[in-house]
């Protein structure tokens, strides 16, 4: 009753005062809400590459600064890792990783936290794109990611990776050598005319490379997605792919060798925590951020370790560079890395 004598006394007023009451009117629109990510930008009309303001936690909470690549392979992406001088330490910490660090407008890592939001909401695809310091590139696609999709807490989840639907994007003019790596099986390639390619191991089997020009180098077993054999740095899978790549052929003497494609270097890490030098979540019984020199989603240790230490392509110490050893293998660090990701 007393709801019914306000709403009349409040109409008497609105006449007393001239507005005309219309029962019909639709209510006032509201604004549109604010972007959560870069298609949410680029709907908004912007077109160009560059750094922008997304919310990915709501309007009420902060905006952050990302930078939104809208060129590559016609589609608008969101990047959350960024790379290509060296100029900013990845390693860091775990408060750095889970809030991110850097600039949008440089090399930066958007934060753990801001990951899981955006990926919350919607089915997000990944671009991993790489580059040597020979101007070769690869990338590599996967139609699934996300990070702790069905966790209470992210963070008590430790910002745990989904990654699936792998495919090859596309490779440079050049081949890397032959990966090696740690706590599996090795296969090698040809190096120069007539000379084998040298393998470098510890507590692990080698299989050799080429000899003469045109020979072939002896074939790996067939890729399997757990490894055949432990060594003294644990279990990880062969580094042949289910897109097997031409690892450790030979090439007739002065012709180019044909170029790998980027591989898949990131499924071997699904389902594990994030990992940093001060918060130990793979499963090695070492830290695996530390002996990496890197913060990723380790197992024991990796196939990918994109913030590692930048050193500048090739490296005598193991594994703990820009890696992606499907790729360049473990005594490469890469000059560019970038992760993206689009809404599906």
């Amino acid at each position: 009753m007393e709801v019914l004598a306000v709403a009349v006394l409040g109409a008497l007023v609105a006449l007393g005062q001239g507005q005309p009451i219309d029962p019909h009117a639709a209510p006032a629109s509201c604004p549109p809400p604010p972007p959560r990510d870069c298609q949410d930008v680029h709907a908004r009309g912007a077109r160009s590459d560059g750094v922008h303001l997304i919310y990915p936690a709501g309007g009420a909470a902060a905006p952050v600064p990302v930078y939104c690549d809208m060129s590559t392979e016609g589609h608008v992406w969101t990047v959350f890792q960024k790379r290509f001088n060296g100029s900013v330490s990845f390693f860091r910490g775990w408060d750095d990783y889970r809030r991110g660090f850097g600039r949008a407008d440089g090399e930066y890592w958007l934060g753990l936290h801001t990951l899981h939001l955006l990926t919350l909401q919607a089915r997000y695809e990944l671009r991993v794109e790489l580059e040597d310091f020979e101007n070769n590139s690869a990338a590599a696609t996967y139609g699934s990611f996300a990070l702790a999709p069905r966790a209470v807490s992210a963070e008590e989840d430790g910002y745990s990776l989904h990654v699936q639907g792998f495919r090859d994007g596309g490779a440079g003019t050049a081949a890397g050598a032959a990966p090696v790596g740690r706590g599996r099986r090795l296969w090698g390639g040809g190096g120069a005319c007539g000379v084998g390619a040298a393998l470098v191991g510890r507590g692990r089997r080698l299989w050799g490379g080429g000899g003469a020009c045109g020979a072939e180098s002896i074939e790996p077993p067939t890729y399997g997605a757990e490894p055949t054999e432990l060594h003294s740095y644990g279990a990880e899978p062969s580094l042949t792919g289910q897109n097997p790549h031409l690892w450790g052929r030979t090439h007739p003497c002065g012709s180019a060798p044909r170029a790998p494609p980027a591989g898949d270097a990131l499924s071997y890490h699904h389902g594990q925590k994030f990992s940093t030098f001060d918060r130990d979540q793979d499963l090695f019984a070492q830290s695996c951020a530390a002996l990496s020199s890197g913060a990723w989603w380790f197992r024991s240790c990796h196939l990918s370790n994109l913030n590692g230490f930048y050193l500048g392509g090739a490296h005598l110490s193991y594994g703990n560079g820009l890696n992606w050893a499907r790729w360049k293998g473990f005594h490469y660090s890469l000059k560019r890395s970038e992760m993206k990701i689009r809404r599906l």
